[in-house]
């Protein structure tokens, strides 16, 4: 992870928001945050990889 202070305060502000928006709906799905903020945290191969010809 490049930022992980960035990530941090990205996936704190979008928990918040998240469980801000469940009072409001409480049949609101984590699912889709989840999944999208596990793409902020997962190691990416592609920065690591020599561009092919």
């Amino acid at each position: 992870m490049a930022h992980p202070v960035a990530a941090s305060v990205t996936i704190t502000a979008a928990i918040d928001g998240y469980l801000l928006q469940r009072a409001l709906d409480p049949s609101l799905e984590p699912s889709p945050l989840i999944e999208g903020l596990a793409c902020l945290v997962q190691p990416s191969d592609q920065g690591s990889q020599a561009p092919t010809a």
